[in-house]
């Protein structure tokens, strides 16, 4: 327009000419403008669509629009490209086998990949972190890589029957970092000096602000087998030498003595010799259990994945057990419902549950008396049920009832310790380790069940187990979990 007008003042072209002009080529640069225009508007509300799926304004937000199979728009190939690439990430993100979070300058979570759906939940989506996580290091490392950049570290623990202990890697991404605002406050330092004027505020006063496009990606690496087995070696090695010093001093003593005044009498050394291997016994027992014990516990964060028919597990026990209850006049009945829907267990490991259950029993109820294993199935509508899990998961339970002496009120809360006994000569006399209840609490944990115990004195006591019933979700995330802690297992030799 303004060449125009000059050409008009210097009398080169007429004002003829120069209308025409103007009103042919202005209305083409503004139907063209208006056409790239229309472009960029769809594409902008495409990609808006593309980076915030599901979005209420979009009734199918999976289904293609003109822009994307339309092959006369410019921008379709590039905008292929950008699929293909977004989807490669995805399957890449969901492949990490560590939670992973996504965060927005307002700390709302914006995606999250296959291992933190399974570990937080869908609803987590769009929400802010706090509605998953409310660790107060962890929210005060977030903000600090917010605001200052650079990686920061917690190591923290989810509270629930089974503590999980995690390391948070809080890591910003998208920012103007701190050393490139600093790089800038220099270079207007710099300019200030050169040409004079006013010094922009220190360094040292410099306080970076929060980035409105920042983001933060939130790893969380499952430090639990890690943390428990540092504690599993310190308590192994605190009662086993507790445990052991006082069978290992009765084997030291029969053996100074067959040493000394009895090596030459036949009927103390035959008699000695009986007792050392009962000691000897006692310690490998010890030894076992405690293995097993943190065997179980290094795994109680990861619950079982397989199917389990529980009558099936206790009718082979009863079976098994018939023999040793005879021995003292007992019978064993196994009553209820067995019919029952499979949990998701491990075979041996509830095996180990009911063999133990059972054994106390047989060991510390009167003799000529009964034992009864009673099977029952509590459905989702159930108030023990909705008391139990909480949510709509149907029950097993399985209650080992006995005819004994009964326990005092005060030992119950601590019978489920190690090494607690409620008569200390008696368990030992009867071979027992003081272990056993702690095995079951802790496979039952391992199982997400519950473990109670109800004792009369005088008239008996009632061990009850209640697991959950196996369901296609609970067995899926199982075997995700599984399958998550596989891939990150470090391979031997690196």
């Amino acid at each position: 327009m303004l060449v125009l007008l000059v050409l008009v003042v210097r009398g080169e072209i007429g004002l003829t000419l120069a209308g025409v002009i103007i009103g042919t080529v202005v209305p083409g640069v503004m139907l063209m403008l208006w056409v790239y225009g229309r472009q960029l508007q769809r594409l902008s509300v495409h990609l808006t669509r593309l980076v915030t799926p599901g979005s209420e304004d979009d009734a199918d937000p999976e289904a293609p629009t003109r822009l994307e199979t339309d092959e006369s728009n410019p921008w379709l190939p590039q905008l292929r490209r950008l699929y293909r690439r977004i989807a490669a990430n995805d399957v890449i993100f969901d492949a990490i086998p560590d939670p992973v979070l996504l965060l927005d300058a307002e700390r709302r979570i914006t995606q999250g990949n296959a291992a933190a759906i399974a570990l937080f939940g869908h609803p987590t989506i769009g929400r802010d972190i706090t509605v998953a996580l409310r660790n107060p290091e962890v929210l005060q490392a977030i903000d600090g890589a917010m605001a200052e950049g650079g990686q920061r570290k917690v190591e923290f623990s989810i509270p629930g029957n089974v503590p999980q202990i995690f390391e948070a890697r809080v890591t910003p991404f998208g920012h103007r970092m701190r050393h490139v605002v600093d790089a800038e406050i220099a270079d207007r330092e710099g300019m200030a000096n050169l040409y004079g004027g006013s010094s922009p505020k220190p360094l040292d006063s410099y306080q970076p602000q929060r980035d409105p496009f920042g983001s933060i990606m939130l790893t969380l690496h499952d430090i639990t087998a890690v943390r428990r087995s540092e504690q599993m070696r310190a308590d192994f090695v605190a009662n086993a030498s507790h445990e052991l010093r006082t069978p290992l001093a009765s084997l030291l003593g029969f053996i100074e003595t067959l040493q000394g005044p009895a090596q030459d009498d036949g009927d103390a050394r035959g008699r000695f010799l009986g007792i050392m291997a009962d000691q000897a016994s006692r310690m490998a027992k010890l030894v076992e259990e405690l293995l097993s014990l943190s065997r179980i516990e290094t795994d109680e964060h990861r619950p079982p994945t397989e199917r389990v028919a529980v009558p099936d597990v206790l009718e082979r026990i009863v079976r098994g057990s018939e023999l040793r209850a005879a021995d003292r006049q007992m019978t064993i009945r196994l009553v209820g419902d067995l019919d029952l829907p499979p949990v998701s267990g491990d075979a041996d490991q509830l095996t180990q549950v009911f063999q133990n259950l059972i054994d106390n029993a047989i060991t510390y109820a009167y003799p000529e008396t009964e034992i009864t294993v009673r099977l029952t199935h509590h459905d989702a509508a159930s108030s023990l049920a909705q008391k139990m899990t909480g949510s709509d998961a149907e029950l097993i339970e399985v209650s080992v009832i006995d005819r004994g002496p009964g326990i005092s009120r005060e030992h119950l809360p601590r019978l489920t310790e190690r090494f607690y006994r409620v008569d200390p000569a008696r368990s030992r006399a009867a071979g027992g380790t003081g272990l056993g209840l702690a095995i079951v609490k802790h496979i039952i944990n391992r199982h997400r069940g519950r473990f109670l115990v109800d004792s009369q004195v005088g008239e008996g006591s009632t061990f009850t187990v209640f697991l959950p019933v196996a369901t296609e979700k609970a067995v899926a995330a199982g075997k995700q979990r599984k399958s998550n802690t596989a891939s990150a297992a470090p391979v031997a030799g690196s």
